[in-house]
C-alpha cells in the first residue's frame, strides 16, 4: 500500500516542480492526487512526520535544522528544478538587496554545478 502524497499546492502558472510533478507522474502512467495541498513545505513535513503520507522537498529544506528528525528521504533519479524569479517594476533597476540576493543565488548555483561535476 502507498502512502497519501502531501504536496505543495501547484498554483495557476506555476513552474516546477509542480509542472515537472505531474508531467512525471504523466510519462510513468501513473496519477498524482494528493491527499492535501500546502503552500508552506513545514506544514507538510509535519503532517509526514505524524505519519499521515508522504511529500516532497527540496535539499536546502531536507538540510535545515528545522527538518523532523526520523523521516527518511529518498531522491528523485533525475533532478526536480524550481524556477524563483526575480521581478521588479519597469524601468526601475533592482534594489541593492534584491541585487545581492541574485548574486547568492548565482554563486550557489555555481557551486553546486562543480559539485555534480566532481
Amino acid at each position: 500500500m502507498t502512502a497519501p502524497a502531501i504536496l505543495r499546492r501547484a498554483q495557476d502558472r506555476r513552474p516546477p516542480p509542480a509542472a515537472d510533478r505531474a508531467e512525471r507522474a504523466q510519462l510513468a502512467g501513473v496519477r498524482v492526487d494528493p491527499l492535501i495541498e500546502f503552500e508552506r513545505v513545514e506544514a507538510a513535513l509535519e503532517l509526514v512526520a505524524a505519519g499521515a503520507g508522504d511529500t516532497i522537498a527540496g535539499r536546502a529544506v531536507i538540510a535545515s535544522p528545522s527538518f523532523p528528525a526520523g523521516l527518511h528521504t529518498t531522491p528523485f533519479s533525475e533532478r526536480l528544478y524550481d524556477t524563483v524569479p526575480l521581478v521588479r517594476r519597469h524601468g526601475h533597476p533592482l534594489s541593492r538587496a534584491t541585487r545581492e540576493l541574485a548574486r547568492l543565488a548565482e554563486n550557489t548555483i555555481r557551486e553546486l554545478g562543480h559539485g555534480l561535476m566532481t
